[in-house]
C-alpha cells in the first residue's frame, strides 16, 4: 500500500480545499446578507420620494396633492 501523503495523496491542494470552502462560504453569506439589508435600507417607497419632492420645493402643492391620491387609490 502507498500513501502519498495528507487527504488521500491530494496534499497540499486537498489541504487548501479543506480550508478555502468553508472561509469562501462564510464569505458569500457575508455579502449576501449585507447585500439584502443595504437594498432594504435603501429603496424608498413612492410615498418617501413624493414627500422628499414636495419638501425641496421640486413639485406643487396641486401636484403633490393629485399624486398622492393617484397612489392612495392604487394601493
Amino acid at each position: 500500500m502507498h500513501y502519498d501523503g495528507w487527504y488521500g495523496g491530494w496534499g497540499m491542494g486537498g489541504m487548501w480545499l479543506v480550508w478555502a470552502i468553508p472561509i469562501g462560504a462564510v464569505i458569500l453569506f457575508a455579502v449576501w446578507v449585507t447585500g439584502a439589508s443595504r437594498r432594504s435600507v435603501t429603496e424608498e417607497s413612492a410615498l418617501d420620494i413624493l414627500k422628499k419632492r414636495f419638501a425641496r420645493g421640486e413639485i406643487s402643492p396641486e401636484e403633490y396633492e393629485e399624486r398622492m391620491r393617484k397612489l392612495r387609490s392604487d394601493g
